[in-house]
């Protein structure tokens, strides 16, 4: 959010004491002609982030003025759910499973709070959907005579993706895929999608890996750039050695797996008069290979995280 949008956002809590129209807001905030364009797209910006709401009759006001609370769907594997305020001050708000059968796990909404309990615990209803959460859906296939359904491997999305006949992809049944969804979920239908990659039988361990790649949007492959980078790179040299300790002729090993790819760091141990020991930890110098800037400093700062899986 730039200073001038926080600026404005700061001027609305300021006016909107009570829900006002577009043109309202311009008169009130003295907006000339030359400004009302930029300035109604700011305003359509809050109202689409939720920092503000458009209600009916296209007026806007804010949240907690009309009792309303934004936040994220965080759902329950039993059907129903809770909304993750975006105030951290504010509690959350239970979800009955059909408070949000239009919003899916993730997804950030707008909620009505309906009531609150003798206990202080407020409940809510979904009104609507600001930013959706999930593009595909990787589960498990179902077949039926119409198609199939995809039971997402994510637990806490409660709603099954309905698959047409022609959109299967001749995925077998009980096999692990990955389906778009086409339509989300309304009040008249469950969501709707069309399958695009069969993964296989989810009980394989390759398998497994390519569905938590897909679940948790790893990222799987490289852009050209940094391959064509990789590829360019040459084994060291007599020159890269200048300036540096030579200690090629001591016993310095590895101790990574057997299909370890990644030799980052090696180890020797030696020892020392009087029955001592020394332990050496040499780390490789990544650097003199990705500049900074480079197509490989760039693709290793969005892999900045190291995911380990089962066997």
């Amino acid at each position: 959010m730039t200073i001038q949008d926080k600026n404005l956002k700061r001027s609305l809590k300021k006016l909107l004491t009570n829900p006002m129209s577009m043109r309202e807001i311009l008169r009130e905030l003295d907006v000339d002609k030359t400004g009302r364009t930029r300035m109604r797209r700011a305003i359509k910006a809050l109202a689409e982030s939720g920092a503000i709401v458009r209600i009916k009759g296209n007026r806007y006001g804010l949240p907690e003025k009309m009792n309303l609370v934004t936040g994220l769907v965080q759902g329950h594997r039993d059907g129903y759910g809770f909304l993750i305020p975006d105030d951290p001050k504010s509690d959350d708000l239970f979800l009955g499973a059909k408070n949000f059968d239009e919003a899916m796990h993730g997804d950030r909404v707008v909620c009505r709070v309906e009531a609150t309990r003798s206990d202080g615990r407020r409940e809510g209803k979904v009104i609507r959907i600001l930013e959706r959460a999930h593009e595909v859906v990787v589960g498990r296939f179902e077949k039926s005579r119409s198609g199939g359904y995809v039971t997402p491997f994510e637990s806490r999305m409660s709603q099954n993706l309905f698959i047409p006949a022609g959109d299967t992809k001749k995925a077998k049944d009980g096999a692990a895929v990955i389906a778009e969804i086409i339509e989300y979920p309304s009040r008249a239908h469950q969501p709707l999608g069309r399958i695009t990659k069969v993964l296989g039988d989810p009980g394989d361990p390759a398998v497994e890996i390519h569905i938590a790649t897909a679940r948790f949007h790893l990222r799987s492959e490289f852009p050209l750039p940094a391959l064509s980078k990789a590829r360019s790179l040459k084994s060291p040299q007599e020159k890269d050695c200048k300036g540096r300790l030579d200690l090629r002729d001591r016993p310095i090993v590895t101790i990574d797996g057997e299909t370890a790819k990644d030799f980052d760091d090696a180890v020797e141990v030696e020892k020392l008069a009087g029955g001592k020991w020394r332990l050496g930890v040499h780390i490789a110098d990544v650097s003199h290979y990705v500049r900074e800037g480079s197509p490989l400093d760039k693709e290793a700062y969005k892999r900045g995280v190291s995911v380990y899986l089962p066997g």
